[in-house]
C-alpha cells in the first residue's frame, strides 16, 4: 500500500496534532514509533526497522503487509489512542 508520509495528522475535531510548533504527520509519527527502544529485539530486528524508518523518509512509501504490522505493532506501544487510530486509518483502511 503506497501512503504519503506527509499526511498531516488530526485531532477529532479536524484540527491538526502539533508535534512541538510543527503539524505531526504520518511519516514522522511511523520514524518514531520504530526507532523506539525495544530491549526484546535482537540486532537483525532493529536493522530492520532502522531500514523501514529510512525509507519513511521519502514522501511516498510502498509498504508491505508484513511491514505494516510492524508499524502498527510499534505506533501501538509507543502512542496514545488518537495518533494510533489515525494513523491506522492512513496505512491500513480496510
Amino acid at each position: 500500500m503506497k501512503i504519503n508520509t506527509e499526511t498531516k495528522l488530526t485531532n477529532l475535531e479536524g484540527e491538526p496534532i502539533k508535534d512541538g510548533s510543527v503539524d505531526a504527520t504520518v511519516g514522522k509519527v511511523i520514524r518514531n514509533a520504530l526507532l523506539g527502544n525495544d530491549q526484546s529485539d535482537n540486532a537483525d530486528k532493529k536493522l530492520k526497522k532502522y531500514k523501514l524508518a529510512m525509507d519513511c523518509l521519502a514522501t511516498e512509501v510502498d509498504l508491505k503487509a508484513e511491514n505494516v504490522s510492524l508499524i502498527k505493532k510499534c505506533v501501538g506501544e509507543n502512542y496514545p489512542p488518537l495518533i494510533v487510530g489515525k494513523v491506522f486509518e492512513i496505512i491500513d483502511p480496510e
